[in-house]
């Protein structure tokens, strides 16, 4: 996929999630399932996280070429998520993931979710341009270089689209208004 397709995707992606962020109350936005199940905005925040600094670190690091390396493969599992252009329909724990996040105000979002968004459309030709060679270490699929972290940050957040319908669905079941 060509980073221009990976950040239209990745923008529509980006762009769904702040405007989804006005039709839930703020007892919605909080509200856990269970102890073990995230609300609505601690993935939020893990996404804004992520973006932030997983993503677009690791991406600016393959650029400035820093914190990585010439060339390195992907593992078994990166070579898998890259060939079906997706994360596996599973619940995934990141080793060493550390505490669940920590909501912030529903209407902070809108605004990081537009950074990120600007950030990508700043940075598109310049991850375009890149030749691919220096690479940084994903924990989970190996090394990846600029554009592949790019098609990582789209997948990642796809691969979230399953948890958020999930996490609306909690709401109706338990009738939270």
């Amino acid at each position: 996929m060509e980073v221009k397709s990976i950040i239209n995707s990745l923008n529509k992606l980006l762009l769904g999630y702040k405007t989804d962020l006005q039709s839930y109350s703020d007892e919605q936005f909080n509200y856990k399932q269970s102890d073990d199940v995230w609300s609505l905005g601690q993935m939020y925040e893990h996404l804004v996280v992520s973006a932030n600094y997983f993503f677009l670190k690791n991406i600016k690091y393959c650029i400035e070429q820093r914190n990585g390396q010439i060339g390195g493969e992907k593992n078994a599992n990166g070579e898998n998520v890259f060939k079906y252009n997706s994360f596996p329909p599973i619940k995934v724990k990141v080793p060493g993931g550390g505490p669940d996040p920590i909501a912030q105000n529903k209407a902070n979002y809108e605004e990081l979710f537009e950074k990120i968004i600007q950030q990508l459309e700043t940075q598109a030709a310049v991850i375009e341009a890149d030749n691919g060679e220096y690479k940084t270490m994903h924990p989970i699929f190996g090394w990846h270089n600029a554009q592949e972290w790019l098609a990582s940050f789209e997948m990642h957040h796809r691969h979230h689209l399953r948890q958020k319908a999930d996490l609306e669905r909690y709401l109706t079941e338990n009738s939270i208004v």
